[in-house]
């Protein structure tokens, strides 16, 4: 089997060395390495120069989407699997040597593999991601091996419509899949990734390799602005899927897709209204009133919250702010 690892940057020459490096260092070494410059103004290309015919090099204008760069280097690639691995993130050596084993030794042909990932934080401490609970493992598993485990199809592209537990660094994609879904969608921003992993399981199964394979970079530092585009990003592509398919969906599975519309709608009522945009902030909580909670109580805690507790906030913010050294009333 030959893979293609499609690296899509921007920005990134302080670290994409040591990306590269981790895919060049697998024990089943890459087919090819396609790095796609998704516009950048720093020494990016003067990094990428040091490889020479290591790797495959694609420039193309800024589109600020992710999905974009990576959809470019899906266009050319030679391999029959596709591996992604984002330009500030790491593979370990057995990586695609473990997807492999499971893809080569599975009953039924899969679309889509992914692994468990570490977390890097910027205290430089890890932690390992939590994707599943032992009780929703136990019901997406159709065949468990040595090797990994295997999805039941349709079970699977429902639970992602409620959760996303694919990195995208630690994916390897059928290059088959591409006859029937078009690459990531150019349109989205956010949760991109997420939109594409659910058309996969709705073509074809998912294998999972219960093994850290990667090291995922979280900067943090969201402004709240990007928090609402976040969870208003993520309930578009959730609602994709879910309006279509919510007859199907088994009760347990409903209950936990409902609680996150709620949940997601009344975080962006909360930072909006934290904002001072109370019209915005009372729209959300009507949204979330479609998916009802049991507790009246909630749900004036959350209108109070919402209507009262940011002017409070906001009031007291604005007090300790002037009371900083160099400031003054």
């Amino acid at each position: 089997m030959k893979v293609s690892v499609i690296i899509p940057t921007y920005n990134r020459a302080l670290v994409i060395g040591r990306s590269i490096d981790s895919a060049l260092n697998q024990t089943f070494p890459p087919y090819e390495i396609i790095v796609v410059d998704d516009g950048s103004t720093d020494d990016t290309k003067k990094i990428l120069e040091r490889y020479h015919d290591k790797i495959r090099y694609i420039s193309r204008e800024n589109s600020g989407k992710p999905g974009i760069a990576r959809n470019t280097g899906m266009a050319s690639v030679r391999g029959d699997w596709i591996a992604f691995l984002d330009s500030d993130d790491v593979w370990l050596p057995d990586k695609l040597k473990l997807q492999l084993q499971l893809i080569e030794r599975a009953s039924v042909p899969l679309g889509l593999v992914f692994s468990d990932y570490e977390i890097i934080r910027n205290d430089n401490s890890c932690s390992r991601s939590k994707v599943f609970s032992e009780a929703d493992l136990g019901r997406l598993i159709e065949f468990d091996s040595q090797e990994g485990k295997i999805f039941k199809k349709e079970l699977f592209y429902y639970f992602l419509i409620w959760k996303n537990p694919v990195h995208t660094s630690s994916v390897l994609l059928n290059k088959k899949l591409l006859d029937f879904v078009p690459g990531f969608d150019p349109a989205l921003t956010i949760a991109e990734d997420r939109d594409l992993w659910i058309r996969c399981a709705e073509q074809m199964q998912v294998g999972y390799v219960p093994e850290v394979t990667c090291k995922y970079t979280h900067e943090g530092g969201n402004i709240t602005e990007d928090k609402v585009f976040y969870n208003t990003s993520v309930n578009y592509v959730i609602h994709k899927y879910f309006d279509r398919s919510k007859h199907e969906i088994p009760e347990w599975l409903m209950v936990e897709i409902e609680s996150s519309f709620r949940k997601n709608y009344r975080a962006c009522s909360f930072i909006n209204a934290k904002l001072g945009k109370r019209g915005a902030a009372i729209k959300d909580i009507i949204k979330s009133l479609n998916y009802p909670d049991s507790s009246i109580i909630r749900y004036l805690c959350q209108i109070s919250t919402v209507l009262i507790f940011p002017s409070i906030y906001n009031r007291i913010k604005r007090r300790i702010e002037t009371r900083r050294p160099g400031n003054s009333e």
